[in-house]
């Protein structure tokens, strides 16, 4: 099965010697690293941005929710990371000089191999349209479905799908993709509803069925009177 997110971004090893990292108490610090790496998971390669849940970062490291809170609190006061409270969720930006991309690029000094410089130059204008639109909704203050609903009716489909062949926030272009198929889907009207409905509740009432067949009974009563004398009159 395919994961949402790929492995693409590693911390360096000079973060351990950092005074940012040794200034954290030692019975946090072991804490402090795991969240790290669990941020790290999540973040986008080249904005450095994300947000998970705090339950979400429980279930991943075992850590109960308040010591998750207290090691991002420890993370920021350090310069590891910074944080911004949305409406719903929590936005994490890593600082830059604390990893690297293992893409070959280096996110602290700007630096790309010539090899991803080749893969990336054909996408790089699309990604930076979706990355910097995504950017741009989080630190307005939107939550995770307004950024879903209004990326769901800014871009194409073709668009959102070449973003997730080249690993641009696929999991929310996938996520915009479901609702635009949402969208498409043609529901029958509440009128047509409500007749059926009607329908149904009329042919299983009672009354109403005890109704249609005295209705019937008695039509054909005087269907067959009228029939006998219409004979009895040409015999005459």
């Amino acid at each position: 099965m395919q994961q949402k997110y790929e492995p693409h971004i590693r911390v360096k090893f000079s973060l351990f010697d950092s005074p940012q990292f040794r200034n954290i108490p030692n019975k946090h610090r072991a804490y402090c690293y795991l969240v790290f790496i669990c941020l790290l998971k999540f973040a986008n390669s080249k904005t450095l941005t994300c947000y998970p849940r705090q339950a979400t970062l429980s279930n991943m490291t075992g850590l109960s929710r308040s010591t998750i809170f207290r090691t991002t609190e420890l993370l920021e006061r350090s310069k590891i990371i910074t944080k911004k409270r949305q409406k719903s969720t929590t936005l994490y930006t890593i600082n830059k000089d604390h990893v690297v991309s293992t893409r070959n690029y280096d996110v602290s000094t700007g630096h790309m191999g010539s090899v991803y410089r080749t893969n990336i130059s054909r996408t790089i204008i699309k990604q930076t349209n979706i990355n910097n639109y995504i950017k741009v909704l989080a630190e307005g203050g939107s939550d995770k479905d307004t950024i879903l609903t209004k990326l769901a009716s800014k871009f194409t489909v073709q668009e959102l799908n070449d973003a997730i062949k080249d690993n641009d926030n696929p999991y929310l272009c996938k996520q915009a993709l479901q609702i635009k198929d949402q969208e498409q889907v043609k529901y029958v009207s509440k009128d047509v509803i409500n007749k059926a409905v009607d329908d149904v509740r009329k042919k299983t009432n009672y009354f109403y069925k005890d109704k249609v067949y005295k209705n019937k009974r008695d039509h054909g009563r005087i269907s067959a009177t009228k029939s006998f004398l219409s004979k009895f009159d040409k015999k005459k």
